[in-house]
C-alpha cells in the first residue's frame, strides 16, 4: 500500500498554504515567492530523477519512464489551469 502522508507531501502541502497567504494578503511578493519555490523545487526533482534511473537501471523496471510521462501530463494540465485563471496580479 502507498504511503500518501509522506514528510515531503506534507512540506508541500504547506507550502502551498504559504503561497496562498502570501497571494491573499501580501501580492507584491508572490513572484518573489514562486522563483523560490522554483529554485528549491527544481533541484530536488533533478536528484529524485537520478535516484529514480539507478534504481530503473539496477533492476531493470521502468518506473522512470511512467514518472516522467506523469510529469508532462501535469504540465498540460497546470500551464491550460494558468491560461484559463489568467493571473493578472503577477
Amino acid at each position: 500500500m502507498k504511503k500518501h502522508f509522506t514528510t515531503i507531501n506534507i512540506i508541500y502541502f504547506f507550502w502551498g498554504i504559504l503561497l496562498l497567504t502570501i497571494s491573499g494578503f501580501f501580492t507584491d511578493y508572490v513572484r518573489s515567492y514562486l522563483y523560490l519555490s522554483s529554485a528549491i523545487v527544481i533541484p530536488y526533482g533533478i536528484l529524485d530523477v537520478s535516484k529514480q534511473r539507478k534504481n530503473d537501471k539496477a533492476e531493470r523496471i521502468k518506473k522512470l519512464s511512467d514518472s516522467v510521462n506523469r510529469m508532462m501530463i501535469m504540465a498540460v494540465v497546470l500551464i491550460i489551469m494558468f491560461a484559463i485563471t489568467k493571473q493578472n496580479h503577477i
